[in-house]
């Protein structure tokens, strides 16, 4: 039997062409988009390899994959512990797609998920709170941060069951980018948005599977917050922990902005 405790991957899908990040992205893919002269791909990487992961697979679209080769090889050194290997997203099928063409080779473990487009501030890396929380409760778990109100549809959002400890809640619902209809009729949906970084188990990733010939072939067809849809559905336990730091939302070019005041606010020297 796997050990199930034991996290070792991650899966990072970077195969977005980053569509609101334009003109920046025109040739560059949205990973490598610089910020304070380093790119977003750099502060993730980072975070993983503080976290003791020893295996990143990057997801690709086809026209990037020279890009992350040469990346890679620039950069190995700097990220001795990790093993990388450069995954290609033939079709731009949504994020859960990303994720189950990681986890092919994931040999049935389960993984952590880190998306680019956040980069997570705090004392401690988020991957690593994310994974020693999960070796203690054995079930999926994502980050969670409070939206306003308005931007709820912009996002995947849960409904809670129970909050275990300030930071941590069990979730009861997870849906993705609500309608006006879903926040009146879904009971309890809060304004805790999923964003950006996740353990998932290898349930999650059969829910997905199956649940994939059937999505649309148009737009995000297949997101995540569907695999922890199906694994609630089933009656199985899902987590989410509200992130303490601070998140910067570089997925957009006001973010992007933002993102570099801040961190040369936070930044000696400059």
């Amino acid at each position: 039997m796997k050990n199930m405790s034991r996290i070792t991957k991650v899966i990072m899908p970077v195969a977005g062409l980053g569509k609101r990040l334009r003109p920046l992205t025109l040739k560059t893919p949205k990973a490598l988009v610089p910020v304070m002269g380093r790119p977003l791909l750099d502060y993730i990487l980072e975070e993983a390899h503080e976290s003791g992961l020893s295996e990143a697979f990057l997801v690709v679209s086809p026209q990037h994959k020279t890009q992350f080769e040469s990346y890679i090889e620039k950069n190995k050194e700097r990220f001795k512990k990790l093993r990388f290997k450069i995954l290609v997203q033939r079709e731009a099928l949504g994020n859960g797609q990303a994720v189950l063409e990681g986890a092919k080779i994931a040999n049935g473990e389960p993984m952590a998920v880190r998306f680019c487009d956040d980069i997570l501030i705090h004392e401690k890396p988020a991957l690593k709170s994310l994974i020693d929380l999960f070796r203690i409760h054995g079930a999926p778990i994502f980050v969670l941060e409070r939206v306003p109100k308005i931007l709820i549809p912009h996002y995947g959002v849960v409904a809670v069951r129970r909050k275990l400890t300030p930071l941590l809640h069990e979730v009861s619902r997870v849906v993705e980018k609500p309608n006006v209809r879903e926040l009146l009729g879904t009971e309890g949906l809060s304004n805790l948005a999923v964003v950006g970084a996740y353990v998932i188990t290898p349930s999650v990733v059969e829910h997905l599977k199956r649940v994939a010939p059937f999505a649309p072939p148009l737009g995000d067809a297949l997101p995540i917050t569907l695999g922890f849809h199906h694994e609630l559905a089933e009656g199985k336990k899902v987590y989410g922990w509200e992130f303490p730091g601070k998140r910067l939302d570089c997925g957009t070019l006001e973010g992007l902005k933002k993102a570099e005041e801040f961190l040369k606010s936070i930044t000696p020297g400059k």
